[in-house]
């Protein structure tokens, strides 16, 4: 499952010409793969990950596409607007949950989690209703 990730991964990289609605589903699968790197560490899937070396919510695939975002459609939607608040709330609860579990809090580990998955809730949501303007605009 890991090496079909990252191959769908590599493979949806190297498409340039995607439709704005593809773009937003890529986005949510980016926000999915990330906490999921977080989970694998804190079940012991993986290893070496740590709350320093997980990227920040503009250096990650989703925080990119974000800050690069030129399209005039997605830009100016309120959604879009609406997601760097708890996108950057989740990158920072995934780096303190890491650094809890990794202290061997597992109070605070949970905490951590929860809070994530209360702002990854609201990113899908942004994402959701992203997707959902956009459809509505090309049937229009």
């Amino acid at each position: 499952m890991d090496r079909l990730g990252e191959l769908i991964d590599t493979q949806v990289a190297t498409f340039t010409d995607l439709g704005s609605q593809a773009l937003v589903e890529i986005a949510k699968n980016d926000h999915v793969t990330f906490k999921k790197r977080i989970a694998d560490v804190m079940t012991g899937r993986k290893r070496g990950l740590s709350a320093h070396r997980l990227p920040d919510h503009h250096a990650c695939r989703l925080g990119q596409w974000y800050d690069s975002m030129q399209h005039s459609e997605i830009a100016t939607d309120p959604a879009f607007r609406a997601l760097p608040e708890p996108h950057q709330r989740v990158h920072e609860a995934g780096k303190e949950a890491l650094r809890r579990f990794q202290h061997g809090d597992h109070v605070a580990t949970r905490t951590e989690v929860e809070h994530l998955e209360a702002s990854s809730q609201q990113v899908i949501g942004c994402l959701d209703r992203l997707g959902a303007s956009l459809a509505a605009r090309m049937a229009a």
